[in-house]
């Protein structure tokens, strides 16, 4: 065939093509209008015409934005899985949420257009295995009464995390009220993922003036009933570090110790455990943390000690209700050894009081100062729980005060770690012995430096404007670094913290 004959040949049936796949857009407008007129009519039209008709699932993905449709992928039937990006979640976010590598949180669900049942669902991480994603099971909250109060335990396969348990909840609140769309169910998760922090684990409620600091991890607020509920979760949700951070549960069982061996439960506040003998005991039934890191059936390997082991354990690691954490490589302190931790966020009620004196002092934004502060190991428990604490002319009191009461820090670490007292012993697993420890704190406001033979020593008379960021554990006869050489570090540190950039 001659090329001229070839080209019109082609041409006639690249337009006739052109003209059918119109014509099949127009048709499909038209059964897209008459569906939104008549349904059922509709439907039986097309069954009489012998044309395919699409299900409502389709329906619906089709009026999607483009945007939003590219996060959906149909699984098989009326089951579709959404996609959400933690590309906002910051190391340390993720760190504390639970969510380690993974690079996106996976939403499935089971949707019932005819609305006889509501939607279910099931909440994981792109970074489980192929295996642990192969098998659902759906949370369904129309098939029991236990299901009025949500999810407690995990009810499908895969690595539950602090994330997906707490969004679990959130999407069961949000579904049992109603048939909502697809397109409001994208727009509610991805609202609340970047709320998490500043809600009540449990019961979502936020926490009482937490809207502005920068937090990392939700946890339970002061209700009784979520105090009944927390401790019916998994211990690997209530305590994420048994898992990915041992280094902690090692440092606050060790602080634990120490306090229980002074013989003095106000060094152990609201202590489940009413006799420090007791908490002595159950601690010398604690496995390693390492041993514990790899235990799949937490709960029953701690029962196999004492009773109690598990309610000791969710008491110190979770009572302070911050984020401690071992402190990531662009966040050490040269010069301060080997065991650095950071308290990435306090209590949402001692960081919102601190945003506050830090409004007053600082409306500019700058940073306070950086301050620090040597302590015994077994005051730490109560630190961490309440904040740096007036102590002067209390039975808490340690050493004298010379200028009056207050809180007594130094410019200069060498100073504060002569503050701080070696402990020569820990619970028996733990591999930090003949520690003591150094707190790196900034502090806000004009302070009141006082004459000391030492120098740089600073009175403070408000507790809400000293925040402890840093936890150092340092060997005894340790060399501390001088001042200049980690203040503008630490000043970064906590700039970074304050802006959510770590």
């Amino acid at each position: 065939m001659p090329d001229d004959k070839l080209q019109a040949v082609m041409k006639f049936f690249d337009d006739e093509e052109a003209k059918i796949l119109k014509e099949a857009e127009r048709l499909k407008a038209i059964q897209t209008a008459l569906k939104l007129k008549d349904p059922k009519g509709t439907t039986s039209l097309l069954f009489q015409l012998g044309i395919k008709d699409t299900t409502p699932l389709e329906d619906e993905l089709e009026k999607l934005p483009p945007d939003l449709r590219a996060n959906i992928d149909t699984v098989e039937g009326n089951v579709v899985e959404m996609n959400f990006p933690l590309i906002k979640f910051t190391e340390l976010q993720k760190k504390a949420m639970g969510s380690g590598t993974a690079n996106a949180m996976i939403v499935r669900l089971v949707v019932d257009h005819s609305k006889t049942f509501q939607t279910s669902f099931c909440c994981h991480l792109d970074n489980e295995t192929k295996s642990e994603r192969e098998y659902h099971y759906p949370w369904d909250q129309s098939a029991s009464k236990k299901a009025h109060n949500g999810p407690i335990q995990q009810h499908c396969h895969g690595k539950m995390t602090p994330l997906t348990w707490q969004m679990t909840r959130i999407l069961h609140r949000y579904l049992k009220k109603g048939h909502p769309t697809l397109y409001y169910i994208h727009e509610h998760i991805q609202e609340r993922l970047s709320q998490l922090p500043y809600h009540c684990i449990v019961c979502d409620l936020i926490h009482n003036g937490s809207q502005d600091p920068q937090l990392r991890r939700s946890t339970v607020c002061h209700s009784i009933s979520c105090k009944q509920i927390w401790p019916k979760v998994p211990l690997h949700i209530r305590i994420p570090e048994l898992r990915s951070d041992p280094a902690v549960v090692d440092l606050i069982l060790t602080t634990v110790y120490a306090a229980a061996m002074t013989a003095r439960m106000d060094l152990l506040p609201n202590c489940p455990i009413r006799s420090t003998n007791t908490v002595l005991s159950i601690l010398g039934t604690i496995p390693a943390v390492k041993v514990l890191q790899t235990t799949n059936a937490l709960e029953q390997r701690l029962a196999l000690g004492h009773q109690d082991a598990e309610k000791l354990l969710t008491w110190a690691c979770t009572t302070f209700r911050g984020f401690l954490t071992s402190a990531p490589s662009n966040l050490r302190i040269p010069g301060f050894g080997q065991h650095q931790f950071l308290l990435a966020n306090a209590s949402p009620e001692i960081e919102a009081a601190f945003l506050m004196r830090r409004a007053i002092h600082h409306p500019d934004g700058s940073t306070g100062k950086v301050l620090f502060h040597g302590t015994p190991l077994e005051r730490l428990p109560s630190i961490l729980q309440q904040g740096l604490k007036i102590c002067s002319g209390t039975p808490l009191q340690r050493i004298g005060a010379a200028h009056g009461n207050g809180i007594y820090m130094a410019e200069d670490p060498a100073t504060s770690y002569g503050y701080s007292s070696t402990c020569h012993n820990s619970w028996q697993n733990s591999k930090f012995k003949n520690m003591r420890v150094l707190l790196g704190c900034e502090v806000v406001g004009p302070g009141n430096r006082v004459q000391s033979a030492t120098g740089g020593v600073h009175l403070l008379k408000e507790e809400r404007e000293v925040m402890i960021r840093y936890v150092f554990l340092m060997e005894q006869g340790a060399h501390t670094p001088p001042r200049q050489q980690v203040e503008n570090v630490m000043e970064s540190a906590f700039w970074g913290l304050r802006r959510g950039t770590v």
